[in-house]
């Protein structure tokens, strides 16, 4: 009987005189054993400790569906919540990580090269002349350079390599495990793929776009004034003609 699936509660009736042959019906998963003469009450007590057994099966079958209902119902806000996770961490336009994102992550970053020495370079990059193409093209066309430039940036990258859009038509790289002689190499290399040839739209226009850069990483002193330093470069950068590297002091 105990290879049905649901077995019934077993009473067994009979004359046993050694106990382990008893002790052995009992393990074997006999209900309960009524010995001989029967006993009235004591059958009526092993009926309803068998009612009672019964029960205790249906409530616990009743416990693991709402245990497994509150299992899936788990997962799914897991999913949920980490479908809202990304929709605040990520810009809709370019997909790429927003600025919130970028404050954590640097955060991070500075967090691990205080307590661990863990390298990183920090790379900031702005469009040029941005503004005339709006200007010229219109708002959408922008959107759509802004979207192509995601692309060439994502192709400069490795998939340990985070890159953020943390303005309109400014953006943000972090390096991780990078030192920063590799960290400008990797500047120019984005301002190369960007410059490199133009970017043609759905309408057929050409557009050759440009992007300044400024590269830092922590130093002797410290990384607590590090973006400063960067956005500065980038600016040094854009007032030396723009479409180049500046490395922060």
């Amino acid at each position: 009987m105990r290879e049905e699936e649901d077995p019934p509660f077993t009473i067994l009736i009979g004359q046993v005189e050694d106990e382990a042959m008893e002790r052995k019906l009992l393990l074997a998963g006999a209900g309960d054993w009524l010995p001989l003469p029967l006993s009235g009450p004591r059958l009526l007590h092993a009926c309803r400790r068998g009612l009672e057994w019964m029960h205790a099966k249906r409530v616990k079958l009743e416990f693991d569906r709402q245990i497994n209902d509150l299992r899936e119902r788990r997962t799914m806000l897991e999913i949920e919540a980490a479908s809202l996770r990304s929709e605040v961490l990520t810009d809709p336009l370019t997909q790429l990580l927003n600025r919130r994102a970028f404050d954590q992550n640097l955060e991070h970053a500075i967090h691990q090269w205080e307590r661990h020495k863990r390298p990183f370079v920090l790379i900031l990059g702005d469009l040029d002349h941005f503004k005339l193409i709006n200007d010229r093209f219109g708002h959408g066309t922008g959107d759509e350079v802004l979207k192509a430039l995601t692309a060439r940036i994502r192709l400069s990258l490795r998939k340990s390599d985070l890159a953020f859009r943390i303005g309109g038509e400014e953006f943000a790289v972090l390096l991780t495990e990078t030192h920063l002689k590799v960290g400008e190499s990797v500047a120019e290399k984005l301002r190369r793929l960007i410059d490199g040839e133009p970017l043609i739209l759905e309408g057929g226009q050409a557009i050759l776009p440009s992007m300044s850069f400024g590269v830092g990483a922590p130093g002797p002193s410290g990384c607590k004034n590090l973006f400063i330093a960067v956005d500065k470069a980038l600016y040094q950068a854009k007032n030396m003609g723009r479409n180049r590297v500046v490395t922060a002091e």
